[in-house]
């Protein structure tokens, strides 16, 4: 049997019509997302639901601010002497961040400091009708920036603490000059705002805490008689 003869060179190393399938035209996997990425991206509905419901039941809280920052809001700290050289003093409503409730205000004179005072001193009295209690408070202003201030008189922070205006007018006055009829204004003050901590919010919490530290047995009976 005779051999068949070889095909032409153009055939025999002709190219295949189908290319080869490069890289960027295989298949590829479909995506998936496994189970922890799918954890990850779930929410927790439930916590977050009960989070959301204590945050809007939480009431507010009130930062108190400091008495110097208290007095530079409520306007002039020392007004100056009257004509005959007497001193006065200045009778401000102002709110009281650090111990008023919401809405509630007090009466507060600031009154004029003796001479040769420091530049920064401050003294007030007045009737707090959110506890109860008439109020005295002295203090300079430190001079470093930031330092705490230092109190020289600090009376009338406890509920029904000081009840006669003779009382705070007494601690104030080796620091500032007494007007003649402050005491009078005071009681007129305390007629008039009367007493607003008893059936307050806080009338619970702030006078259980300090019934045990009542100076006197008049501010018990007043504090326990308020929580009835």
């Amino acid at each position: 049997m005779a051999p068949r003869p070889a095909p032409p060179l153009e055939t025999r190393y002709r190219r295949h019509p189908c290319p080869s399938p490069s890289r960027s035209s295989r298949p590829r996997p479909p995506r998936t997302t496994g189970s922890t990425t799918a954890r990850k991206r779930q929410r927790p509905t439930a916590p977050l639901a009960a989070r959301c419901r204590a945050t809007a039941t939480r009431p507010p809280v009130r930062r108190a601010a400091p008495a110097a920052e208290s007095a530079a809001r409520s306007g002039p700290v020392r007004p100056l002497p009257g004509p005959d050289g007497a001193g006065q003093c200045e009778r401000s409503r102002t709110a009281r961040p650090a111990r008023a409730q919401n809405g509630d205000t007090l009466s507060s004179y600031t009154l004029t400091p003796h001479g040769g005072a420091p530049a920064g001193r401050t003294v007030r009295v007045g009737w707090d009708a959110p506890l109860a209690s008439y109020f005295a408070t002295a203090w300079d202003e430190p001079a470093d920036d930031g330092a705490e201030i230092d109190h020289m008189v600090f009376a009338g922070a406890a509920p029904y603490d000081i009840s006669d205006p003779a009382i705070v007018l007494d601690l104030v006055s080796p620091y500032a000059v007494i007007p003649e009829n402050l005491r009078e204004q005071l009681l007129a003050d305390r007629d008039r705002e009367g007493d607003t901590f008893r059936g307050s919010p806080a009338a619970e919490l702030v006078g259980t805490a300090n019934l045990p530290y009542a100076r006197s047995a008049r501010q018990a009976d007043a504090i326990r008689d308020a929580l009835r």
